[in-house]
């Protein structure tokens, strides 16, 4: 997602705003998906080491990567325009749903799960630090 901002930045910055067109779709989607994993994760359960809404979170994630991997198949190695853009909605809001799932498992305690599209959807979380 970071590299997708930075592309956007550049044509935002060059004046080009027909070419930014999939990196907002791409950092969109990515906030959808954060969004619902954050919603599916964030319900209060018993404290286990694997929790039950890590796994729906991480099956809504499988579920938009087996509709990437369909539409991939479907549409060829070249899609056409609209096509495309689907497909990169798909694995960005995937990617969102698995950086939730990511937030509610925790991870390593070095391991810094936020970034510059997920950070407002993640400030809260305890994973994440705002100092250097």
């Amino acid at each position: 997602m970071t590299g997708n901002l930075v592309l956007l930045g550049i044509v935002i910055g060059q004046g080009q705003l027909a070419g930014s067109i999939r990196s907002v779709i791409a950092f969109a989607a990515f906030v959808v998906g954060l969004l619902v994993g954050v919603r599916v994760t964030s319900r209060s359960e018993q404290t286990a080491v694997w929790p039950r809404s890590a796994t729906l979170a991480l099956l809504g994630e499988l579920a938009l990567l087996l509709g990437l991997l369909a539409g991939w198949e479907i549409t060829g190695d070249r899609p056409a325009a609209v096509a495309l853009d689907i497909l990169i909605a798909l694995s960005a809001a995937a990617m969102g749903m698995q950086t939730a799932a990511a937030r509610r498992l925790g991870g390593p305690p070095r391991v810094r799960l936020c970034s510059l599209p997920g950070a407002p959807a993640l400030r809260s979380s305890p994973c994440c630090s705002w100092r250097s």
